[in-house]
């Protein structure tokens, strides 16, 4: 049987929790979120999506959200610090990042770390613990996004030997752009759905802002922005008990109807079905429809290869 972790599942944004898997030894799981593993001692053998990787404290484990996982075995001494994140935060983030990059963390979750890369992981983590444990603020979870984009970045630099053929897909100031863009997308998605107004807001036409976004990440601002809604529809439907009309005001749909209409041309069922069944295995069907509806990132992905 495949379930969801329990501790992974606890908060809906993020979560930090330490661990030392003297549990579930052979059981298999979908984590439901992005999940890094920092070994602190001891050694472990974990499969992911069929492959086995070795895991002791030089390690680090980078998990997709419906990655199949289960400990094959472990030693007494093992323990590792885990943080685990909504899927929504990594695609904010990989937005930002080159597509080779992503393409090695999906193809190799598994990596030996030197000492300065460790060093910085375990800062990453003391600083992501540190933010989890603030009271509830308004910017918590931005300071999260954007802590976590920041690692991203540095673990980039690092694994740049590692990807072949590697490829600027832009200019720096069409870079530049893109990410002013996810920025304000990150404040303004739930409210404004038109392409319309990010361009404004960049001083950009609708036209020119479109053609930087497709060239340098693959697909539409209007893409990402049904992609961002699908996805804060799916949280807010499985993590929380909001009736389906609050939640189509929360996202900023005109009606119930027309959001009813909008999750349907996504995800090709209606939130009510959704919610009556939000289990695992309907959530990576509609994963898998999300791929079938933006391909250009799954061609992108498909076409990197890793040493």
């Amino acid at each position: 049987m495949i379930k969801s972790y329990k501790d992974w599942d606890k908060e809906l944004y993020f979560c930090c929790v330490k661990n030392d898997f003297s549990e579930g030894l052979g059981e298999k799981f979908i984590p439901g979120k992005v999940v890094i593993v920092f070994p602190d001692s001891g050694e472990a053998k974990v499969m992911v999506n069929d492959k086995i990787y070795n895991l002791t404290p030089s390690k680090m484990l980078f998990m997709h959200p419906h990655s199949v996982v289960s400990l094959q075995s472990r030693s007494e001494d093992f323990s590792c610090r885990i943080i685990a994140l909504t899927p929504a935060v990594q695609e904010t983030a990989f937005m930002q990042i080159e597509f080779s990059f992503f393409g090695s963390i999906l193809r190799q979750p598994c990596w030996t770390l030197d000492a300065d890369m460790n060093t910085l992981a375990h800062s990453f983590y003391t600083m992501f613990d540190h933010i989890c444990n603030m009271h509830q603020t308004a910017t918590r979870t931005d300071l999260i996004s954007d802590l976590f984009l920041l690692f991203l970045r540095l673990f980039y630099e690092y694994t740049k030997p590692a990807i072949q053929n590697e490829r600027p897909s832009s200019t720096v100031a069409n870079r530049s752009l893109v990410s002013r863009f996810f920025h304000l997308l990150r404040l303004n998605f739930r409210a404004e759905h038109r392409v319309i107004f990010y361009a404004d807001h960049l001083c950009v036409t609708p036209k020119y802002l479109a053609q930087v976004v497709k060239n340098t990440v693959g697909v539409t601002p209007k893409d990402i922005i049904d992609r961002s809604l699908a996805m804060e529809a799916l949280n807010l439907l499985r993590h929380t008990d909001k009736p389906i009309q609050e939640i189509s005001d929360i996202l900023g749909f005109f009606d119930q109807s027309y959001f009813g209409r909008f999750f349907k041309r996504i995800f090709e069922m209606s939130p009510m079905q959704f919610r009556a069944n939000p289990n695992l295995d309907v959530l990576r069907q509609l994963d898998d429809l999300l791929d079938a509806k933006y391909p250009n990132l799954k061609v992108v992905w498909k076409n990197t290869k890793v040493e």
